[in-house]
Parts: structure tokens; sequence; C-alpha cells
């Protein structure tokens, strides 16, 4: 499979699952709708804010497929996508075992390799500034706790 191609099913994947996270927030008790995205203590404004990432994410996967030259074919276009379930599985498990942040980064330390980047120069310090970002963010901006962790 012509890694464009993949790529193209993987952007339509994204938006697909970001439209229906987009539509399920007009559904329930009170049906937040748009207005989630006005108000941060909804419980809608976490989907609603990363149904707008996600749709945002693929279309910049397929851009920039389509902008570049053209990449060499997968050579086994199945394992990319299984690695990545897996890798995804894992970390929900380890989730309440180890704790979100310390799960972020090992997940941020392995998944860049299984998308074929393998510059450690851009994995490490992604890695240790993201997880920070996300901390700083969520529990002390909007006030979300995350599961305690071994070290956070």
């Amino acid at each position: 499979m012509p890694a464009r191609l993949a790529d193209l099913l993987f952007c339509l994947l994204g938006l697909g699952t970001a439209l229906a996270a987009a539509l399920s927030l007009f559904g329930g008790p009170r049906g937040a709708g748009i207005g989630a995205l006005a108000d941060m203590t909804s419980p809608a404004f976490f989907p609603a804010v990363g149904a707008i990432a996600l749709a945002v994410a693929s279309l910049a996967i397929v851009a920039r497929s389509f902008s570049g030259p053209a990449a060499a074919a997968l050579e086994n276009p199945g394992l990319r996508p299984l690695l990545i379930l897996v890798v995804v599985f894992v970390m929900a498990l380890l989730i309440g075992q180890i704790g979100f942040l310390e799960t972020l980064i090992i997940g941020l330390l392995v998944l860049p390799p299984v998308f074929g980047m393998r510059d450690l120069r851009l994995i490490l310090p992604t890695a240790a500034t993201v997880p920070l970002a996300v901390y700083l963010l969520f529990e002390r901006v909007l006030l979300v706790r995350f599961p305690d962790g071994v070290i956070f």
C-alpha cells in the first residue's frame, strides 16, 4: 500500500472519530453542543477540544504527506496501526498502575519510533516537556486531577 494512501486512510479515520465525538456533544441529557467550548467547567469541554485537535492533526498528516516527496511504500501496512493500538492499549492499562504522567512519558518515548521517527534530539525533549505542559495546564490551570502516579 502506498504511504500516501495509508496517510489518507488514517486521516479519514481521524476525521470520522472527530466527527463522532463532535456529534456526541449534541446528545445526552443537557446537549452541550458547541457551547461546550465557552465553558471550561462543562463536562463536554474536553471532548470538544479533543475533537477539534484530532481533526486538525488528521488534516496535518494528509497535508504533510502530499506536500513532501513521495514516500516509499509501506513494507507491512498492517503492522504500524497494530503497533499503535497495542501501545495505546498498554498505556490505558498502565495509567491506573503507575499514573497518567508517567504513562504519557513512556508513550512519548515508545510511539515516535513506531511512526518512523528516530531522532532522539526531538524525542527526548518532547517526552520531557509535553507531560510537564499537560500537568500544568490540566492540574494547575483547569483544576482537573489525573490519577496519582508513582512519581507525580
